[in-house]
This record gives C-alpha cells, structure tokens and sequence, in this order.
C-alpha cells in the first residue's frame, strides 16, 4: 500500500509539472507553439527591437519557425 502511495504522488507531481509548462504571450491569444515568447503588437507598427544577427549566425540557425 505505502509503494502504491509513493508511486500515485509521483504520477501526480509529473502531470503538475507537464502542465505547467506553457509559452508567454503578451497581446496575442495564441502564442506560436515553437516559442518561449510571443509579442504582437495590436497595431502592428511597434514592436520589440532584438539585437541583429549575422548572415553567417542566421543561416546556422538548424531550424527556424
């Protein structure tokens, strides 16, 4: 019973831990599934400025969304 006990929270702690896992989103109501943080902007004139990147780092990029 005390084995059946432990192995129920365990199974419990795992299903709490997958749901929560999620993406941010900030002015979007779904987020792309391939990012950690989705901005939109509701005008779509601003937005968030990231640092460039290379050609050379661009195209190292494995798999882009």
């Amino acid at each position: 019973m005390k084995n059946f006990l432990a192995l129920l929270l365990l199974l419990v702690a795992l299903l709490l831990a997958r749901a929560s896992r999620a993406q941010v989103e900030v002015g979007t109501l779904a987020p792309n599934a391939r990012a950690a943080l989705d901005i939109q902007s509701p005008a779509n004139n601003t937005g968030l400025l990231i640092p460039r990147l290379t050609a050379a780092r661009r195209t190292g990029i494995a798999s882009p969304p």
